[in-house]
C-alpha cells in the first residue's frame, strides 16, 4: 500500500510539472488585460472631486492625487486647494498585473471680493447685489483714458432712473476703518454727478459720505470716514436720491490712510528748498485742465506778501475738476517730506497739492482770510520717495467753481521745507498773564456786530463753574455765514509775539476763530461743546505778530451758516494776554486750587488694575519743557481691543460729594477720554485736544449718585472703538486734582447729542447706562437698559411686550431748532430676541412739537419682525409740520394686541436722527 501511495506522488508531480512548463505564450495572452482609468464631476465653487473609477480587470487600486496624498479606495472624493494637480491611478489584479492612468485637473475655486477689487482676476466672483432697478456686470474698460488708461477689465453700473438705486459688494475681509480712513476708486461718467458711497453690516452703525464726478470720464473720486469701525458690505449709490439714468463704470476700488495737512504762517518754512517764486515764470509754466485757469500776475498787494509776481488760479463757471498743473524743473527729488506754499484766499477751499511723478496728493483747507502759508506733510503717504515732475492744485476737488473771486487763489513760494519728516506738534505754557477784560463792568457798545453775528453782555445764568457776575455772548443767526463780533480794547494792547486764552462755553464743537485787528493776524481753535473750558490762541508763528492790537474779532465756523440757536450760542469770558514772546501754544496746564488725589511722583506701576487691553504704566517725564513733573502716567490702549481702559487705585477713598475733577493730560490725538469714580459708578466723557498737554476738567455736579465715597478712578480711551497700541493711542497723565466738592453748577444727564445728529444718547451709554434722556415706559409689559447683549458698546434697551401691552421708548422735545418741512431720518439697530407673534408689533413714531395746537403725529411704518436673533438695520424718514416750534419727540413701542398668545421682545441699540 505504501509503495501505491509513492508511486501516486510521483505521477500527480509529473503532471504538475507538465503543466507549469508546458503552457506557451498564446495562452498567456488570452488572459483577461487590465485596464486602469477614471472620469470625474468637479464642484467648481468648493474645488471637491468625485473620482469614477472605470477601470477593467482590477481588484485593487493605488489613487496618487498630486498634492501628496493618496489613497485606495474605488471611487474616492478629494477636495483641492486651488492649482493643477497631476492624479495618478495604478490598476492591479492578484496575480500581480497592473496598469497605470494619469489625468490632470485644474481647480480654480472662486475667491469672494475683498479691497481692493480691480474686476481682473479671472478666480474672483465680482457678482454684486443690486437693487431699485440697476444692474451690474464686469466688462472690458470701455473708454481708457484719465486716471483709468489700461486696457481692463471694470463694473459697469447701468441705472434705470431710479431714486436710491444702487449695488453693493459683500466683502470676506472687513473694511476695517481703524487706521485707513479713506477709499477711493476710479469712476468713469460723461456727465457730472455725485456718487455716494455706504457701509454696512458693521461693528457699529452704518455710515455713508458723498464724493463729486466732474464728468470727464475717467477720475479718482475719494470718500473719507471719522469712523473707527469695520464693515462687511460697501455699497454705491450713483445719484443717490437723484433719478440719472445711463451706465456708468468703476474700478480699482481700494483702501488708504485719509491724507491729512497743515496749516500756517507765512515764510513758516523759510529755511527750506525753493521750488518757485514765480518772479521769472510765465504763463507757459501752466497746464491747465477742465476749466482751471493758472496766469502769472503781478502781485496787487505787496503789504503782505512782498514779491512782485505772483501766480493766480481760477476755477471757472460750472467747473467741477479745473485744476493747473505747474511744471518743475528740475525734477524734485523728494524722500517723504514737507512741502508749504502761500496762498490768499477770499473764501474757504480744500486746496489739493499733488505732486505728479509720483502720484500722490493731499488736501489742506485754506482760512479764507487773505495770505497765510499753508503745509502739506507727505512723509505718511504711500509712494512718498522718488521724484516729482510737476505740482498739480485743484480747489473743491468736485464741486463748481463760478470764475469769480470766492473762486479764484493766488500763491506764491513753494518750497520743499524738508525731507523725510516726521512731523510734530504745538507745546503748551501756562498762562498767567494781564486781563484784557472780563467783561464786568462792560456793556453792548463794546460790540461791533457784523454779517448776522450778534454780541451782548449778560447776567452769568450759571456760576458754578465760572463764577463771574458778567459774560460776554455771542449768537451766530439763521442763515449767516460770516457773521462775528468784534470786541474793542481800551487801550490798545501791545503785543509781541504771545499767546492768547479765552474762557469759553460752547454746546457744540466749534471753529472759533480769534483775530487781533490792527495786526490783521488770527488762529482758529475748537471748542470741545462740553460746557465752561479755556482756550488759547498762540501767535507766536504768526507773521506781523509785533505791535498795536486794537479790537478783538470771533467768528464761530468761518463761512458755514449758522441757525441762531444755543448750538450757536457761545458765552465767554476772560480775555487774557497770556505772554508776550511766547514760543509755545495751545491750553496751559492749570491747578484748580483744590485736593490733589495723585501727582504719581512716588508711585508705582501696581497701583493700575488694567483691564480688556489697556495698559498703565508709570514712567519718566519725556519732556519738562510743559509739565515740569518728574514722573507721570502712561496709559496705552492696545491693538484691537475697544474696551481696554486702567483703573487706578486711590487710597484713602475720595469723600465726593457733587464735585469737580481735574486732570493733566498730553495726546497725541483728540480722545473722548471717559473718567469713571469707582464706588459711586458714575462717569463723564470729556475730549482731549490731541495737541499735547492740556488740563481737562470733569464735573459730576449734576450726575446721579454724586455723593458719597470713590475707591478708585477709571479711565477709558475712545470706549467701544479698537485702539492700535501706536501714539495715538497713548496718553500721558499728571495731576489729578478734587478741584471742588458741593457744586451745583451746569452740565445735566443728558449729554449733547454728537456733532450731526439731533438726539443724544441714542447707544443708551450716558451714565453707565442709566437711561439718560430717555423715558422708559412699560406700558404693562417691561422696559430696561441692559449690559449684556448690544449691537455697539455696552448697552441696549429691551422691550418685552404681551397681551394688551404697549412698552415703549421715548425721547421728547429735542432738536429744538429744526425748522419746520425739514426732511428728517430715523435709523437704530434692533434684535428680535423673542419671536413676535399673534399679533405684536414694532412701532416707530415720531411727533413735531407745537406750543400752539398741539403736536403733529408722523408714522414711521413698523419694523420687520420676521427674523430672530440677527441685528438688524431700521429707517424710516418723515417732513417736520410747517409750525414746529419746541423740537423733534421719538416713540418706538413693542405694540400687542388683545390675543392671549400675543408676545415679543426686542432690543434697540444706536438709535440716530438727523436731518436729510
Amino acid at each position: 500500500m505504501n509503495n501505491l501511495f509513492q508511486q501516486f506522488k510521483r505521477i500527480s508531480l509529473f503532471i504538475l510539472v507538465f503543466t507549469i512548463f508546458g503552457c506557451n505564450e498564446d495562452d498567456t495572452n488570452n488572459l483577461p488585460k487590465i485596464v486602469s482609468g477614471f472620469t470625474f464631476t468637479l464642484n467648481e465653487d468648493t474645488g471637491t472631486v468625485k473620482f469614477i473609477n472605470i477601470s477593467e480587470e482590477a481588484t485593487a487600486y493605488e489613487w496618487d492625487f498630486g498634492d501628496g496624498t493618496s489613497s485606495t479606495e474605488i471611487n474616492p472624493i478629494k477636495t483641492y486647494e486651488t492649482g493643477t494637480y497631476t492624479v495618478a491611478l495604478k490598476a492591479m489584479n492578484v496575480a500581480g498585473a497592473s496598469d497605470t492612468f494619469e489625468d490632470e485637473i485644474t481647480i480654480s475655486i472662486p475667491e469672494g471680493v475683498m479691497l481692493p477689487i480691480t474686476f481682473d482676476s479671472s478666480n474672483v466672483n465680482y457678482n454684486a447685489g443690486t437693487f431699485g432697478g440697476a444692474s451690474f456686470e464686469v466688462v472690458d474698460n470701455p473708454a481708457p483714458g484719465g486716471t483709468n488708461d489700461v486696457a481692463s477689465q471694470v463694473g459697469a453700473i447701468t441705472n434705470i432712473g431710479a431714486a436710491f438705486e444702487g449695488i453693493f459688494f459683500n466683502v470676506v475681509s472687513s473694511i476695517d476703518l481703524t487706521t485707513e480712513k479713506t477709499i477711493k476708486m476710479n469712476f468713469w461718467s460723461e456727465s457730472a454727478i455725485n456718487v455716494l458711497l455706504k457701509l454696512e453690516e458693521g461693528s457699529a452703525a452704518s455710515v455713508e459720505t458723498v464724493a463729486s464726478h466732474g464728468g470727464s470720464g475717467w477720475e479718482e473720486i475719494q470718500f473719507s470716514f471719522t469712523e473707527s469701525a469695520s464693515y462687511e458690505r460697501l455699497t454705491l449709490f450713483v445719484d443717490g436720491p437723484g433719478t440719472t439714468p445711463g451706465t456708468f463704470y468703476i474700478d480699482d476700488i481700494q483702501q488708504t490712510e485719509t491724507m491729512t495737512g497743515g496749516g500756517g504762517s507765512l515764510d513758516a518754512c523759510d529755511g527750506g528748498e525753493l521750488v518757485n517764486d514765480f518772479e521769472t515764470a510765465d504763463d507757459g509754466i501752466f497746464n491747465n485742465f477742465g476749466g482751471g485757469v493758472g496766469t502769472i500776475i503781478d502781485n496787487p498787494d505787496t503789504s503782505v506778501n512782498t514779491s512782485a509776481k505772483i501766480g493766480q488760479y481760477v476755477k471757472n463757471a460750472g467747473e467741477v475738476f479745473g485744476g493747473i498743473t505747474i511744471e518743475v524743473d528740475p525734477d524734485i527729488d523728494f524722500n517723504a517730506g514737507v512741502f508749504s506754499i502761500d496762498v490768499n484766499s477770499q473764501a474757504v477751499r480744500q486746496l489739493l497739492f499733488k505732486l505728479e511723478g509720483l502720484n500722490i496728493e493731499v488736501v489742506v483747507p485754506t482760512s479764507g482770510m487773505g495770505w497765510e502759508t499753508i503745509t502739506y506733510d507727505f512723509s505718511t503717504v504711500a509712494n512718498n520717495i522718488g521724484s516729482a515732475t510737476a505740482i498739480t492744485l485743484i480747489m473743491d476737488n468736485g464741486t463748481a467753481g463760478d470764475g469769480s473771486a470766492d473762486w479764484t487763489i493766488q500763491f506764491d513760494n513753494i518750497r520743499l521745507c524738508s525731507n523725510e519728516s516726521t512731523g510734530g506738534g504745538n507745546s503748551l505754557e501756562d498762562c498767567g498773564g494781564d486781563l484784557v477784560n472780563d467783561f464786568e463792568t462792560a456793556d453792548d457798545s463794546i460790540f461791533n456786530n457784523f454779517g448776522g453775528g450778534v454780541g451782548t453782555i449778560i447776567d452769568n445764568p450759571d456760576t458754578s463753574v465760572n463764577t463771574s457776575a458778567k459774560i460776554g455772548q455771542y449768537v451766530k443767526n439763521a442763515g449767516e455765514v460770516f457773521g462775528g463780533i468784534t470786541i474793542e480794547v481800551d487801550p490798545d494792547i501791545n503785543f509781541n509775539a504771545g499767546v492768547f486764552s479765552i474762557d469759553v462755553n460752547s454746546q457744540a464743537v466749534r471753529q472759533l476763530l480769534f483775530k487781533l485787528e490792527g495786526l490783521n493776524i488770527e488762529v482758529v481753535v475748537p471748542t470741545s461743546g462740553m460746557g465752561w473750558e479755556t482756550i488759547t490762541y498762540d501767535f507766536s508763528t504768526v507773521a506781523n505778530n509785533m505791535g498795536s492790537a486794537t479790537a478783538i474779532t470771533l467768528i464761530m465756523d468761518n463761512g458755514t451758516a449758522g441757525d441762531g440757536s444755543a448750538d450757536w450760542t457761545i458765552q465767554f469770558d476772560n480775555i487774557r494776554l497770556c505772554s508776550n514772546g511766547s514760543t509755545g501754544g495751545g491750553n496751559s496746564l492749570e491747578d484748580c486750587g483744590g485736593d490733589l488725589v495723585n501727582d504719581f511722583e512716588t508711585a508705582d506701576d501696581s497701583i493700575f488694575n488694567n483691564f480688556g487691553g489697556g495698559v498703565g504704566t508709570i514712567i519718566d517725564n519725556p519732556d519738562t519743557s510743559v509739565n515740569t513733573s518728574a514722573k507721570i502716567g502712561q496709559y496705552v490702549k492696545n491693538a484691537g481691543e475697544v474696551f481696554g481702559g486702567v483703573t487706578i487705585e486711590v487710597d484713602p477713598d475720595i469723600n465726593f460729594n457733587a464735585g469737580v475733577f481735574s486732570i493733566d493730560v498730553n495726546s497725541q490725538a483728540a480722545r473722548q477720554l471717559l473718567f469713571k469714580l469707582e464706588g459711586l459708578n458714575i462717569e463723564v466723557v470729556v475730549p482731549t485736544s490731541g495737541m499735547g498737554w492740556e488740563t481737562i476738567t470733569y464735573d459730576f455736579s449734576t450726575v446721579a449718585n454724586n455723593m458719597g465715597s470713590a475707591t478708585a478712578i477709571t479711565l477709558i480711551m475712545d470706549n467701544g472703538t479698537a485702539g492700535d497700541g501706536s501714539a495715538d493711542w497713548t496718553i500721558q497723565f499728571d495731576n489729578i486734582r478734587l478741584c471742588s466738592n458741593g457744586s451745583t453748577g451746569g452740565g445735566g444727564g443728558c449729554p449733547a447729542p454728537p456733532m450731526g445728529e439731533l438726539l443724544s444718547n441714542g447707544g443708551f451709554e450716558a451714565n453707565s447706562g442709566d437711561g439718560a434722556c430717555w423715558q422708559l415706559n412699560a406700558g404693562g409689559g417691561a422696559v430696561t437698559v441692559i449690559d449684556t447683549d448690544a449691537n455697539t458698546g455696552t448697552y441696549s434697551a429691551r422691550l418685552t411686550t404681551g397681551p394688551a401691552q404697549v412698552p415703549n421708548l421715548k425721547q421728547e422735545r429735542f432738536a429744538a431748532s429744526v425748522a419746520g418741512n425739514q426732511n428728517i431720518q430715523v435709523t437704530f439697530k434692533y434684535k428680535i430676541t423673542s419671536a413676535f407673534v399673534d399679533g405684536s408689533i414694532l412701532q416707530v413714531l415720531a411727533f413735531s412739537e407745537r406750543s400752539a395746537n398741539g403736536a403733529v403725529q408722523h408714522d414711521l411704518g413698523n419694523a420687520g419682525t420676521s427674523t430672530v436673533d440677527v441685528w438688524e438695520t431700521y429707517t424710516g424718514t418723515f417732513t417736520t409740520d410747517a409750525a414746529i416750534d419746541e423740537g423733534i419727540s421719538l416713540l418706538i413701542q413693542a405694540t400687542c394686541g388683545g390675543a392671549a398668545t400675543c408676545a415679543g421682545e426686542v432690543l434697540i441699540d444706536d438709535v440716530v436722527v438727523t436731518e436729510i
